[in-house]
């Protein structure tokens, strides 16, 4: 969905001093975060099988 807002080029509604918002920035947001969350799970769980393996923390 946020592709495809990039891909038209979609723009909200008018702000003042005429600014335009580009919509698919925020669509992206979501997806931008779950990735960031997912690399964080990946690295706590081979910080935590490192800890398992050398009876250690890092």
């Amino acid at each position: 969905m946020a592709y495809h807002s990039y891909t038209l080029g979609e723009k909200m509604g008018a702000f003042p001093f005429g600014l335009t918002f580009y919509a698919y920035y925020l669509k992206m947001t979501i997806p931008v975060g779950t990735a960031l969350l997912l690399v964080q799970g990946v690295s706590e769980f081979l910080k935590s099988l490192y800890a398992v393996w050398r009876g250690r923390w890092l």
